[in-house]
């Protein structure tokens, strides 16, 4: 969340805040100063977001960790002299010495940075550190014996210069062109971890010391010469203390409206440090040489002539940086701002290329937050375990050490107390969900307390009665028995299906299902022992269309390859005693909504190709064949550079609206590398022209990567169009994969309700569940 997030325009901020600090301190040159002292006040707290949301994994909002660097910064900015802040500073010293050796040695250590991808990157960003004139004044006025300037200034020089250079120098060998900024982020999760707990001082206490310089300028240039400057009473004390407060209030807000380091790093650069460096300077010495000889000063000799022709290429060169760099800055600030414009469709909205979730080109900030939450943890079933942690921690702990008389008792769970506790938690998060319905279909969906507590929530179709679905599983498994482990990822996973399943007991009219890992394992096929073949012959019987959306995508009309994965839950729905209506119902997506085929008695393969005219939604019927021949050149472009640099035993596959990349036979490849893959992929295609016409999706199968045109999204809402317009709260997707955008079920939950299961048993558990629902619902209403 930015301040962007709180209705603040963040430039607006800019404008007014460091417009007054501008106007009321002595000169432009003096206000510059301040506002590039509070630029970098403000890369301080920015560096503590990144560091805590590191260190946290991501555990609360950035804003909240904002919030605590820039109280933690004031507190320790209220002294009024730097003498506080010396021994602090020698401890800074180590930190950041101990942090960047870490970060040496962490790229030095794997085998590949942080953020590889196989592809180069070419960037600039103004370098913050060349700087040679930091702290003169501040210090000098504050020091014992002004005369040992030189002496420090030539010693923090030499041990800066060669320390720096030393690790940017190793840092850039070794991480290349993946070297994050801050350089941490180039190391493995770990590393990142520790190294930015060792920076915690650094961070801290070097942006201490820049608040310190800004409040004295601040504070000498309001009230120098009057009773105050010197003065150690209350008000002048009340004075001092406001002017701390409002420099580090303006860098939080500098901070939280910057969506990327490298932003506020580039701009304090290309504003303040080219002319701080280089173009005062020889603006400063053209005022020396003109109030000493006049303004003919520089006919006066060769060397005057000389000097004057460097410096106006100075003032030149620091204005073509500006000028040119904050055009630069402008335009990827503007791009990183939109990039984070995801827009998520409601049920109603029209289908177009647009409308469909693009996963956003992460800069560094976000990269280190998307690694760490969002495409490995799903963020409302993480929350209810934190809830749920609660009543397990207080109820649910075994007495240490029991005495023999209560061994046998010390190990029975005090169930009904704990297992009341689990209930209630679900009870009251179903009531959030009821909120969160009523709040989405007033079009007030941001001002639910769901919302508020889960930014990240999404859509609910239906209510969830989850006080009575947690009951249910607690029936089958005893959660609430445990006593030494927590209620688990699976324990709400499931306990949401089940969940979702008692609200669909009388209103499923479509069911979806993935291919592989949903049905059948992973390459295998549906054959004539699978246990889910009655399961789905039972909801064929029960009137409920049946469609599968496999991500395989096979052009021949005869449907002979589709058969070869399904062909025992086509021979079983051929014997069975099923009407020719409820055959039908039978239906198969391929190439997740590309091929359409459905079941017909009189098809030699059991499947009946339907014309695209048909069933097709417009945004598909319109796509171009360049667009598609263009959109997947440049995927399978990616595809192979990923193999050649990070030397993949795999072969690339391409078909009419796909491309993929195969392990070779007898080969696998590691999650991480097809996530690798797949995140390459999706952030190349995302600046690509074609692919904002061309809807797609980007996934890792599990033992493969595939890009197709398409997404599981508009193969759901194809099928209800195509069945006469069932809505989302009459359709359940059964699928794998909904961990993130780079897995091709995510998207169904925009177009229906869910069902997340791990494996075909799984699968077979679910439809059991239901159809039991169903029989016990049927049978009170005197229907069996």
């Amino acid at each position: 969340m930015l301040a962007s997030d709180l209705l603040v325009p963040p430039f607006l901020t800019l404008i007014v805040g460091l417009g007054l600090i501008a106007t009321y301190t002595a000169g432009l040159k003096t206000g510059c100063w301040v506002i590039m002292l509070t630029f970098t006040m403000a890369s301080h707290i920015l560096t503590f977001d990144i560091c805590f949301n590191v260190i946290t994994g991501h555990a609360t909002c950035t804003i909240v960790w904002g919030i605590v660097g820039m109280v933690i910064s004031i507190v320790f900015t209220l002294p009024r002299t730097l003498k506080a802040l010396s021994f602090l500073a020698i401890l800074s010293f180590l930190s950041i010495l101990s942090a960047v050796l870490l970060t040496i040695i962490g790229v030095a250590v794997e085998s590949y940075p942080a953020g590889y991808n196989g592809t180069a990157v070419a960037w600039m960003v103004g370098a913050e550190n060349v700087e040679f004139y930091r702290a003169f004044a501040a210090v000098t006025n504050i020091m014992e014996n002004p005369q040992d300037y030189p002496k420090a200034l030539c010693l923090l020089q030499f041990t800066a210069t060669a320390f720096y250079t030393i690790a940017g120098a190793l840092i850039y060998r070794l991480a290349g062109q993946y070297t994050q900024s801050p350089a941490l982020g180039s190391t493995n999760e770990i590393i990142r971890k520790v190294g930015y707990g060792l920076a915690i001082v650094t961070i801290v206490i070097a942006g201490v010391i820049n608040g310190q310089v800004a409040t004295k300028y601040v504070f000498q240039g309001l009230f120098y010469g009057t009773k105050y400057y010197t003065s150690r009473r209350w008000f002048s004390t009340v004075l001092w203390v406001g002017i701390v407060v409002a420099l580090w209030v303006i860098a939080w807000f500098i901070a939280e409206s910057m969506p990327d380091f490298n932003d506020l790093l580039g701009l304090i650069s290309r504003l303040f440090v080219s002319w701080f460096t280089y173009g005062i300077s020889s603006i400063s010495w053209f005022y020396d040489e003109i109030k000493e000889r006049g303004w003919s000063f520089w006919r006066s000799s060769w060397k005057g002539c000389v000097l004057f022709v460097i410096n106006v290429l100075i003032i030149v060169m620091s204005c073509t940086i500006t000028g040119v760099g904050l055009y630069c800055n402008g335009r990827t600030l503007h791009e990183d701002l939109d990039m984070y414009n995801i827009h998520f469709p409601a049920p109603d909205e029209p289908d177009t290329a647009n409308n469909y979730i693009r996963p956003a080109y992460m800069t560094t900030r976000y990269r280190v937050e998307y690694a760490l939450k969002s495409h490995r943890r799903d963020n409302f079933i993480e929350w209810i375990k934190g809830l749920l942690a609660v009543p397990f921690v207080l109820h649910s702990q075994p007495r240490v050490n029991p005495s023999p008389a209560e061994n046998g008792v010390a190990w029975k769970a005090p169930s009904a107390d704990t297992r009341s506790r689990y209930a209630e938690v679900f009870h009251d998060i179903e009531e959030l969900v009821d909120d969160h319905i009523a709040h989405a279909e007033q079009g007030t969906v941001d001002q639910s307390k769901l919302k508020l507590l889960v930014p990240s929530v999404g859509t609910f179709w239906t209510k969830l009665p989850l006080e009575r679905a947690f009951l249910a599983n607690e029936e089958r498994r005893a959660i609430s028995a445990r006593r030494f482990v927590a209620p688990s990822f699976n324990d709400v996973r499931l306990t949401l299906n089940s969940a979702q399943l008692m609200a669909l007991v009388d209103d499923l009219k479509l069911i979806t299902f993935d291919g592989d890992v949903t049905l059948y394992n992973d390459g295998g096929a549906l054959s004539p022992d699978n246990p889910v073949i009655p399961r789905l012959i039972a909801l064929l019987r029960a009137d409920i269309h049946v469609g599968i959306l496999t991500a395989a995508g096979y052009e021949e009309k005869n449907g002979v390859k589709y058969r070869e994965r399904i062909y025992g839950l086509l021979d079983a729905v051929a014997a069975s005693d099923l009407t020719e209506e409820q055959k039908k119902r039978l239906i198969l997506l391929g190439g997740e909504s590309n091929y359409l085929l459905r079941y017909s008695s009189e098809a030699e393969t059991g499947l009946e190709w339907v014309d695209e005219e048909e069933w097709q939604l417009d945004i598909m019927k319109a796509l171009k064949d360049e667009d598609i021949h263009q959109f997947l050149d440049i995927a399978e472009t990616v595809l192979r550079e990923c193999i050649d640099m990070m030397r993949l035993p795999a072969t690339i596959l391409r078909k009419g609206k796909a491309v993929g990349m195969n392990p070779t036979p007898g080969k696998t490849l590691s999650r991480e590398q097809l996530e690798e893959v797949v995140l390459a992929v999706q952030r190349t295609l995302m600046f690509a022209e074609v692919s904002q016409r061309i809807p797609f999706c980007a996934f890792n199968g599990g033992a493969d990567v595939w890009v197709d045109i398409g997404d599981k999204r508009l193969g759901v809402v194809s099928l209800q169009t195509w069945l006469g317009g069932i809505h989302g709260r009459c359709t359940l997707h059964v699928g794998d994969q909904f961990l993130s955008l780079g897995h091709n079920d995510f998207k169904a939950r925009l177009a229906a309700t869910t069902v997340w299961i791990a494996s075909p048993s799984e699968t077979v558990e679910a439809l059991d569940e239901y159809l039991e629902l169903r029989r016990r619902a049927s049978s009170c209403l005197g229907l069996t």
